[in-house]
């Protein structure tokens, strides 16, 4: 048989030699006749190393068809880029913002910029984009330390290089905003993760202002547009009120999803009020009471139906605060915005305040009863001071004065004008009292004044120039003496008693420790020379000042201050023996005159000096001027001169 008539080999892809492999074309089932030869023998390729056949190869069997193994294509260019950025950015979070990398951080940060702004887009893709949290979240956050660390570093900048970082930080975020918004607004948004870019958001504005203080004032515009083409927000104000505003928006997506987290525990900070200020309460309202525009055009039926129910959820939540802890200025607060409310609040008032143990203040419960005109109550509660004790309760029953002074009820007006009494003469008293404690020898001295004057050896009014001038220094001298004979002045070792502690039972009831002579008696005297009805004003006047108690003393002139002036010598007599003794206790120095005397008690307190005496004598001083100041008015119309 010829060459050319030889049969053909049957392959199974690629012949198989002994010397060398050389692929041959697929088969299927066709079998082609070998090529003729012409008797040149074609050279074999170059062969750089050993290649083994494949064990399906191998073992194929002469004549049989099988199968060759393609080989698997390499990672597409989509996903080789999804892995670089995926390792790239797990490198970025753990870069820290030092001075030689933070040209390489700006370049980093525009080269991610770059990538972002080259990527292709499908024609048929949704205009909700990936919110890339986690590259925005390492982003803002090395802006924000490397902007903390420069003002750390560099208080002084005058604002070149911190406001390139500001406006850095503000641009990523204004830039992001309509992303987010995009988001959020579709169906089937993750909220969740819509919540961790506003709270980024929220955070990094709080770290620049934390940075920046007063200088964070950085405005731009932010325009968003929604998947129809239609402008949803545009508006040219600080990033705060765009959070606000966003916060809001992202409650009432929420609200429309059967979100059942409160709103005041779902957006960040302090924004509460901020952000639900932003709902229309009625449709007439253009812009809220910051003059910031509502921007919900784009809302849905549903959603205002949720925008209400969240503004009722934020009246609950006030009305809780303020059961929790009521004050003036929240029961006005909520009066205000919810009119309707008012009869709750004042039952929830009275209950707690009547209560056993009340938790609002007494003045306070006066001020918001008076505001509503709530007569009854406040008779009811003046009673109730009454039997605690004026002067525990001063400033209370003071409040209470004055809104009964206008009261058309006569009666009413007459019980009001009886406590007017009882308070100016329990002023006067304690005036009196602490007085008597440091003279306790007060009334003989004064007989023994009277008997002086009586006798024609000393007057009332003193004269520089009269030869007796002399003697009236030692009569008066003798005067104070003779009242400070068996009294703590006369003690060189008298200290004054323990404060006495508050107890569990009066903490509800207590209103404070001290006792402001000069206060009460001033207060009390206000209130009567601003008294509608004149004439009853002038009949308490007179009862108060000819009670019988007047002091003698205080229409002989210098007689005042030779009392004093023996105060001063007892309190030089502590100080000096504080001295020696070099006591630990640290108390008030001895004031050196009568001018300091006054200067130094202003800023004493009760609570600091209780036990010292030098606030004793002070506070004892001041009664006696307030005394003496008040009653010795001709009438009850020259107190308010």
């Amino acid at each position: 048989m010829s060459a050319s008539a030889r049969k053909p080999r049957i392959t199974t892809g690629a012949q198989v030699r002994t010397s060398r492999i050389a692929p041959a074309p697929l088969r299927t089932s066709r079998i082609a006749p070998a090529p003729l030869r012409t008797g040149r023998i074609a050279p074999a390729p170059l062969r750089t190393s050993r290649v083994t056949p494949s064990p399906a190869v191998s073992s194929a069997r002469k004549g049989r068809i099988v199968s060759v193994p393609i080989p698997k294509a390499g990672p597409s260019p989509a996903k080789r880029l999804n892995d670089i950025l995926t390792d790239a950015l797990t490198r970025a979070k753990v870069i820290k913002v030092t001075p030689g990398n933070r040209a390489a951080l700006q370049n980093a940060r525009k080269l991610a910029a770059s990538i972002l702004s080259v990527l292709p887009e499908a024609e048929d893709e949704s205009a909700i984009k990936d919110l890339a949290y986690e590259l925005h979240c390492v982003s803002l956050s090395s802006l924000v330390n490397e902007l903390a660390t420069d003002v750390k570093y560099n208080p002084e900048d005058q604002g070149d290089q911190q406001a390139h970082m500001l406006q850095c930080i503000m641009e990523e975020i204004i830039k992001w905003l309509p992303d987010i918004w995009l988001a959020m607004a579709d169906a089937s948004a993750d909220m969740e993760l819509v919540r961790c870019c506003l709270m980024l958001c929220s955070s990094v504005a709080d770290q620049v202002d934390d940075c920046l203080g007063n200088y964070f004032d950085w405005t731009s515009r932010l325009v968003i547009i929604d998947s129809t083409k239609q402008t949803v927000y545009d508006g040219h104000h600080l990033v705060g009120d765009y959070m606000a505003w966003m916060w809001r928006e992202y409650l009432v997506f929420s609200a429309t999803r059967g979100s059942r987290i409160p709103a005041n525990e779902a957006i960040w900070g302090e924004s509460y009020d901020d952000v639900l200020n932003l709902i229309r309460r009625t449709p007439g309202e253009s812009v809220n009471m910051d003059g910031l525009a509502f921007w919900d055009d784009h809302w849905s039926a549903e959603m205002r139906t949720a925008a209400l129910r969240l503004y009722a959820e934020r009246h609950r939540h006030r009305i809780n605060n303020f059961l929790e802890a009521p004050s003036v200025h929240l029961y006005t607060s909520l009066v205000s915005d919810y009119p309707d409310i008012e009869s709750s609040l004042l039952i929830s008032i009275k209950q707690n305040i009547f209560g056993e143990e009340p938790s609002i203040p007494y003045t306070d419960a006066a001020k918001i009863l008076a505001k509503s005109s709530q007569t009854e109550d406040i008779i009811y509660l003046l009673d109730r001071l009454i039997e605690e004790g004026i002067s525990r309760h001063n400033s209370t029953i003071l409040v209470i004065m004055k809104h009964l002074s206008t009261m058309s009820d006569e009666e009413q007006r007459a019980h009001a004008l009886q406590v007017v009494r009882d308070g100016l003469e329990t002023a006067k008293q304690d005036a009196l009292n602490a007085l008597v404690h440091l003279f306790p020898g007060l009334e003989d001295a004064q007989c023994w004044l009277r008997d002086l004057i009586d006798a024609g050896r000393l007057t009332r009014n003193e004269d520089l120039f009269d030869d007796s001038y002399s003697e009236r220094e030692s009569n008066l001298s003798s005067f104070a003496e003779r009242a400070a004979q068996g009294g703590p002045l006369s003690d060189a070792d008298w200290a004054p008693p323990k404060k006495k502690a508050v107890g569990p039972d009066d903490v509800y009831r207590e209103e404070g420790p001290k006792r402001d002579l000069v206060r009460c008696i001033r207060d009390w005297a206000q209130i009567l020379c601003q008294w509608p009805d004149e004439k009853a004003a002038a009949e308490v006047w007179d009862t108060v000042k000819f009670d019988g108690s007047e002091l003698l003393f205080s229409s002989v002139e210098g007689a005042e201050e030779a009392l004093m002036d023996r105060i001063k010598v007892a309190d030089s007599v502590q100080a000096e023996k504080r001295h020696q003794t070099k006591s630990p206790t640290v108390e008030c120095l001895s004031p050196s005159s009568r001018e300091q005397l006054f200067t130094w008690r202003v800023t004493a307190t009760f609570d600091d000096y209780y036990d010292s005496p030098s606030y004793v004598y002070g506070y004892v001083t001041d009664g006696l001027q307030a005394l003496i100041k008040t009653f010795s008015c001709q009438d009850h119309l020259a107190l308010g001169k």
